[in-house]
């Protein structure tokens, strides 16, 4: 369970002012349902002469003080004592689920694929299993110090499926992959040649993909809250909504390039292309 804040203004007339003596405006808050039984908080607070009273909306969001949507352009005080939440694994699903439909689309042989991923924290480890039935080389990038657990689980990988990935700290592996998945907002002058995909803009890698709109589950209508990002509020019911199950499978509908919103097929298009250039 999560809470998003909305704050409203309250009029500074004459007659509002006066209304304000007898009683102060109320922060509400409401428990909504969002999508088959998955339910969040609405915590509506008063903006009066400017003045937010942060310690009514920290008593008002009880228990989910500590998973809070904010608005982006609201400075949240230090002694607020509310935690702003920040999706971790959501964007690395839609990542991983786009990335499957790319190469499913685009038809290249697996035996002729390679796909590096770059997990400098050791977050996708669950999420590379997608990825071996389209990739007869599967690449892990990742940090030095995450190099020995990583290739523990490459044996685990391996004696679980018989798949073998390759594990290094060097970005320069990944010169030669069909396709590059990197979750983390991440550029490298060894990847400005490769096809990125990637969730955030990358404005130094020219052959980048970028996540643009997202395909929803059937059935969710999604609720509009002024300065809090969609896919925050997404990664918030798929992160503290459990069973996560319901909202997935989910991923890009539209890919951003340096120019152009482009859909999955003629990304897939472009990817054959690089076949040549390769």
């Amino acid at each position: 369970m999560f809470a998003v804040l909305e704050l409203y203004e309250v009029g500074n007339s004459f007659r509002e002012r006066v209304k304000r003596r007898f009683r102060k405006p109320d922060i509400s808050i409401d428990r909504l349902s969002i999508y088959d039984g998955m339910h969040y908080y609405a915590i509506k607070a008063p903006v009066i002469d400017g003045e937010i009273d942060w310690q009514g909306i920290r008593e008002a969001a009880g228990g989910c003080r500590s998973r809070m949507l904010i608005p982006e352009n609201l400075r949240l005080p230090d002694d607020a004592g509310l935690v702003r939440f920040r999706p971790t694994v959501f964007q690395r699903i839609i990542l991983f689920n786009t990335a499957v439909s790319l190469l499913s689309l685009c038809e290249i042989p697996p035996g002729d694929t390679i796909v590096s991923v770059v997990d400098y924290n050791m977050l996708d480890t669950k999420r590379l299993y997608s990825l071996l039935p389209y990739a007869s080389i599967v690449k892990v990038i990742t940090s030095q110090s995450k190099l020995e657990a990583y290739e523990n689980f490459a044996d685990k990988l391996y004696k679980e499926t018989g798949a073998r990935i390759t594990v290094t700290d060097n970005i320069e592996s990944a010169l030669n992959s069909n396709l590059v998945l990197s979750a983390e907002e991440y550029e490298d002058e060894a990847l400005r040649r490769c096809r990125v995909l990637s969730f955030y803009p990358l404005e130094n890698t020219p052959k980048a993909l970028c996540i643009g709109c997202v395909e929803l589950t059937y059935g969710v209508k999604l609720p509009f809250y002024e300065g809090i990002p969609m896919i925050d509020f997404l990664g918030a019911l798929y992160e503290l909504c459990p069973p996560s199950e319901r909202l997935t499978p989910i991923r890009a509908k539209t890919l951003m390039t340096r120019n152009f919103e482009i859909t999955l097929p003629t990304a897939a298009l472009l990817m054959k292309e690089d076949i040549d250039e390769l």
